[in-house]
Formats: C-alpha cells, sequence, structure tokens
C-alpha cells in the first residue's frame, strides 16, 4: 500500500539528518569522538521532534477529512464514531492531571442542538488536545490513534515499546547536562530510528485504511 505524503516527508527529513548529523562511514569498533558522540545525540533529538510533528499532522490530517466528509454527506463513518464515542467518554485517561483538564473540559461542552454541534464541540477538545500533545510514548500513541479509529491492539507491541524507550531517552538527554559522561553509538541510534520508521511506515499505512 502507498503511504501518505506526509510519511515520505518525514523520511526525506530524517534522511537529511542523517546526512548532517551522523558520521558517513561507521566504526566498526564502535569508537567515536565526543563530538561525533554529541552530533549522534543531537539526531536522535531531531528526529524525535519529527516523529512527534508527523505523529500529531496524520491525526489532526484524518480527523479533519471524516469532519468535511460528515459535513458533505451526513454520514457516520467508523471513524467519527471511535472519534464521538471518545469524546463521550472523556477522551482517554492519562493520568491525574489530564484527567482534571478534561473534567474542566466536559464542564463546557454546553447544550448541542444536533449531531453536527456535538461533533464542532469534539473538535475543538480534540485539536486542544493534539496542540497540547508533547511526546511519543504509548501514552501519547493511544491519545492521538484511538480517537481517530486506529485499532491500538494491532499494533506491535515490541515497536510500541521501542516508541516509549525512545521518548524515555529523549527525554533523558534534553534534560541532562552535557558535562555528564556517556557513551553514545551513533551507528545504534540509526538502527532504533530505522526500526521506528518501519513501524511508522505500517501505522501511516493503517491511518491511509481508515473510513
Amino acid at each position: 500500500m502507498a503511504t501518505s505524503a506526509r510519511f515520505r516527508a518525514l523520511r526525506r527529513r530524517v534522511s537529511i539528518l542523517r546526512t548532517s548529523f551522523l558520521p558517513e562511514k561507521m566504526s566498526p569498533t564502535g569508537d567515536y569522538s565526543v563530538r561525533k558522540q554529541e552530533r549522534a545525540c543531537g539526531f536522535s533529538i531531531l528526529v524525535h521532534a519529527e516523529i512527534e510533528a508527523f505523529l500529531e499532522d496524520r491525526t489532526r490530517e484524518i480527523f479533519h477529512k471524516f469532519c468535511r466528509d460528515f459535513n458533505r454527506d451526513r454520514k457516520v463513518s467508523y471513524s467519527l464514531s471511535c472519534f464521538l464515542c471518545c469524546y463521550h467518554s472523556s477522551w482517554i485517561e492519562i493520568d491525574e492531571r489530564h484527567n482534571s483538564e478534561i473534567i474542566a473540559m466536559a464542564k463546557n461542552r454546553g447544550q448541542a442542538n444536533s449531531v453536527a454541534d456535538v461533533i464542532q464541540k469534539a473538535s475543538i477538545q480534540f485539536s486542544q488536545i493534539i496542540s497540547n500533545n508533547h511526546g511519543v510514548k504509548e501514552k501519547n500513541l493511544r491519545s492521538l490513534l484511538i480517537p481517530i479509529g486506529v485499532d491500538f491492539d494491532s499494533l506491535d507491541s515490541i515497536w510500541i515499546a521501542e516508541m516509549e524507550s525512545f521518548g524515555a531517552l529523549r527525554g533523558e538527554r534534553a534534560h541532562t547536562s552535557a558535562s555528564v559522561t556517556r557513551t553514545i553509538n551513533p551507528e545504534d541510534e540509526l538502527y532504533v530510528v530505522r526500526r521506528l520508521l518501519i513501524g511508522l511506515q505500517t501505522l501511516d499505512e493503517k491511518i491511509n485504511q481508515l473510513t
């Protein structure tokens, strides 16, 4: 199945970052200068940002699509049904802080006079959820993907675990002083990103199948 233009843009961007930040030839002994290790760290942090943006853009794209389709045809699609179910069940529970936010949003729902009104109110809330997303961990994936109709149980659990680790590592590196001693292997960083892209391509194809 063909991938989306947005995924192809992500893949091109990762390729550019690989050329800009990682050694052209990897060391067979895994011995790299501090400078090359720091650049490899920068590569992973920037790829994390690109993946995060990809997930948010694809989520936003598909949810705008099924809202437009409803306005045109006045038919409730499978994805729109999932979206409204999540809206009426206060979205996806993540943590206590998030729960307090969705309770506040629920209190501001107001009266709806039609399905179109409900969709509009839900769209405003979901747009806020997308804008407030910060990360690529499992909780982030659930919040973005389940409301648009992605069957989360059908996703590769190993890939989800790899995304969780990648997100945690990014946070650790972004908030750790450069003076802290650490060893980074550029080849390992590239391997992880390539693994993540395989799963992201599969996800992208699943999103393309949503109706």
